[in-house]
């Protein structure tokens, strides 16, 4: 078994409940001031404050546990249970721990996106998220 807090899980339901992604439409900041849905992205493209990606990861979303639509403040996104970004005082935290009134349960996209950035970050409108490795580093 798997500790995290209270929560216990097996090993083999990690990718089930702690895994994240976001829905395809979500648009990633871009390095010349544009965006780009995340569906679009593709290795090589040079997103804000000059992160390249090197791997775009497709997630069946049908596998998760839940999925939401996030209300983080400077961001509303839908994705996966376990995303990581810096919250309004800047602290590294994830959804997971977001306050109920936050997020929203909705019907589940079949296919999430996530990202490998070489910074290991990436901007979605002026909120900053850590990239696929950060589910893994958590772990």
């Amino acid at each position: 078994y798997y500790h995290l807090n209270n929560d216990h899980f097996k090993y083999e339901d990690i990718h089930k409940y702690l895994n994240g992604g976001f829905s395809g439409d979500t648009l990633i900041n871009m390095t010349n001031n544009t965006s780009k849905m995340i569906k679009n992205i593709n290795v090589g493209d040079v997103l804000e404050k000059n992160s390249y990606v090197y791997g775009v990861v497709e997630i069946n979303g049908s596998t998760l546990s839940n999925q939401y639509k996030y209300d983080l403040g400077k961001s509303i996104i839908e994705g996966g249970p376990n995303l990581f970004y810096d919250n309004s005082l800047g602290i590294k935290v994830s959804t997971l721990y977001l306050d109920p009134k936050n997020k929203k349960g909705i019907a589940p996209n079949r296919k999430l996106y996530h990202l490998l950035t070489t910074t290991g970050i990436f901007y979605i409108n002026k909120c900053k998220f850590y990239d696929y490795n950060s589910l893994i580093d958590f772990i």
